[in-house]
């Protein structure tokens, strides 16, 4: 039995504003978490700048359509994302419209494709705590996606 589990109201969203998605199988969720904590989780840990709620939410819009992988699973406390409910993982191509409201009630991380930026949701979201946007330079990732099994 999996890890990864299947989110219905993800699927109808991506199904809506994505060029094409797929779920991920349990190994490619593994490496894509892996390798998210080792590039996001030392930024959060520092308190680095970071865009916040509807600023959060405008730099997302100002870059999409693009390439982005979707999760949860993973607690990150100090931004109140509990990990949603569970393992799920999504790559969608062409993504044009971030579903604020669900990615907030499911605790998804947003990552785009090349690791620049990510986003952590909390269903906390308006209340305690906001989104955050985290920005990074892809150069500063030494691993590719395609070197995990993550093309």
């Amino acid at each position: 039995m999996g890890i990864v589990r299947v989110l219905p109201d993800v699927e109808d969203w991506l199904d809506a504003d994505a060029e094409s998605w797929s779920a991920l199988p349990d190994r490619e969720y593994a490496a894509l978490v892996r390798r998210w904590r080792g590039g996001f989780l030392p930024l959060i840990a520092v308190g680095a700048p970071s865009s916040q709620g509807n600023r959060a939410m405008q730099v997302i819009a100002d870059r999409l359509p693009a390439d982005v992988w979707l999760f949860s699973g993973v607690q990150v406390p100090g931004l109140q994302n509990t990990g949603g409910w569970g393992a799920a993982g999504y790559r969608a191509a062409g993504l044009r419209g971030m579903c604020r409201e669900l990615a907030n009630r499911l605790e998804l991380v947003a990552v785009a494709a090349d690791f620049s930026w990510s986003c952590v949701f909390s269903h906390e979201a308006g209340y305690h705590v906001w989104e955050e946007l985290y920005e990074r330079s892809p150069e500063a990732e030494p691993d590719s996606l395609s070197s995990r099994g993550l093309s």
